[in-house]
Order: C-alpha cells, then sequence, then structure tokens
C-alpha cells in the first residue's frame, strides 16, 4: 500500500507529480504539475482536483535571464516540433506561429488564443493586430492593438504567424484550448507561456526605458506589474558600470 506523501499530508486535496524528462540537447529537466483528474501517483489518496500545471526551476536554461531579440528568434525555429499522427506540417506551423505571437506582443496565452483572423490590419511596414481584449482588466473593456513587424530581426517571427494565417479564412487564429497550448509550447521550449511575455516587456522597457510607456502599449494597468516580469540587460549599461 503507498504511503501517503507530504504534500497530501495536510489535508487540502493538492497532489503533485513530477516527470524527468530530457530535451534535444540531452539536458535533463523536471516538470512539476498538480494532478491533472488523476489520482496522486504518490499515495493511495483518491482525489481528483486540477490546478493547473506549475513550473519547477530545472535545467533548460534560465527563466530569471534576459536574452537577446535574436536568440527569441532563434528558440522559435529552432524548437523541436510536437509529436503528431495527421496533419503534422500543418499542425507544426501552427504551434511555431503560436510562439512566434507570443514573443512578438507579449500576450498571456488566453489572450492569444482569444484572437479572430478579422483582427489584423496591412500598413507599409507592419502588420496590426487590433481590438485585443486585455485579460483581468475586464471592468475597464480594454482593448488594445498589436503591431507585427515586417522587417528586422522580428520579421522572421511576423512571417510565421502571417504564413499560419494564410490557412485560415475566418474564426480564431488558433484552434486549441488553453491547456493544450501550454503543453505544447511547454514541450518545444521547455518552458511556460510567461516566459515570452517577460522576455517581450523586458526588452520594450530596455528599449524605451520608461515602464509607463511600456504599461500604455501592453494596456497593463499599473507600471508597477512590469516589476514582476521584468529581467535588465546588464551587459548593455557596460560602460556605465565599467566607470563606477
Amino acid at each position: 500500500m503507498k504511503k501517503k506523501c507530504e504534500t497530501c499530508a495536510h489535508g487540502k486535496g493538492t497532489h503533485y507529480w513530477v516527470r524527468t524528462d530530457v530535451d534535444e540537447k540531452g539536458r535533463e529537466y523536471k516538470i512539476k504539475a498538480k494532478t491533472l483528474g488523476y489520482p496522486c501517483n504518490q499515495c493511495d489518496c483518491k482525489e481528483f482536483v486540477y490546478h493547473g500545471p506549475e513550473e519547477v526551476k530545472s535545467g533548460v536554461g534560465n527563466i530569471a535571464k534576459f536574452i537577446k531579440a535574436r536568440q527569441i528568434v532563434d528558440m522559435v525555429r529552432d524548437a523541436p516540433s510536437f509529436t503528431y499522427v495527421l496533419d503534422v506540417d500543418k499542425k507544426s506551423l501552427r504551434d511555431r506561429a503560436l510562439l512566434a505571437l507570443l514573443a512578438l506582443t507579449g500576450l498571456r496565452i488566453s489572450e492569444a488564443l482569444s484572437i479572430d483572423v478579422n483582427q489584423f490590419e496591412n500598413t507599409e511596414t507592419s502588420y496590426w493586430i487590433t481590438n485585443v481584449k486585455i485579460l483581468k482588466r475586464r471592468e475597464e473593456h480594454i482593448l488594445q492593438d498589436f503591431i507585427l513587424p515586417k522587417k528586422g530581426i522580428f520579421g522572421y517571427l511576423t512571417a510565421l504567424v502571417m504564413e499560419h494565417k494564410a490557412t485560415k479564412k475566418k474564426g480564431k487564429l488558433f484552434d486549441i484550448n488553453r491547456v493544450t497550448a501550454w503543453r505544447i509550447i511547454n514541450h518545444m521550449t521547455g518552458f511556460w507561456c510567461h516566459y515570452f511575455r517577460s522576455q517581450r516587456l523586458s526588452h520594450l522597457v530596455n528599449k524605451f526605458r520608461s515602464t509607463v510607456m511600456v504599461s500604455d502599449m501592453q494596456g497593463i494597468k499599473s507600471p508597477a506589474t512590469i516589476s514582476h516580469y521584468y529581467k535588465g540587460d546588464t551587459r548593455r549599461n557596460e560602460k556605465e558600470l565599467s566607470e563606477e
């Protein structure tokens, strides 16, 4: 008979499993999640409680580290595809386009999945996604526009998004739910969706040097919220730091 694990002992019905996996470069990492509707595999408890995925610090990269735009593009381009049996090419393009969109906009996964194909506008230098509903500000009915540049470092990511959009005549841009999207992104990159939100906000703050401006651009209510996501680019300030 299995013994009750420490997590279950406090009686709140929260159970965990931990899976060790290996990424494409042979590095081990662990994914910790509360049970997804199944009994705890560490004890004899019979609770069926789903609280959503939860990350454990792992050997895959450093989620607290700022990485440059080129590294983000390389991550999206080189990420291993999720395993499919049917429509492999179409679904692989969709998954990579979702990664690209998160990296370009810093949207929450639910915000990205809410985007409709008719929300896109084309200008001379960029595409715009218009009237994106910003979560956690529903009482204020915040609708925000996000830019997808056609040129520059992020031009490749924009091309991925637009290539996928060309396969959709109407409806939602992505035909998957939030939980599936989380699993696909974690499989492809070793990170969860908010990693890309953190990196995008960090890039914008390092570029514009203003949390007020960035919070307005992203539809964030308080500039102080960005402090939870911001990762500084210390090397950018090398000259100033070396002269202290």
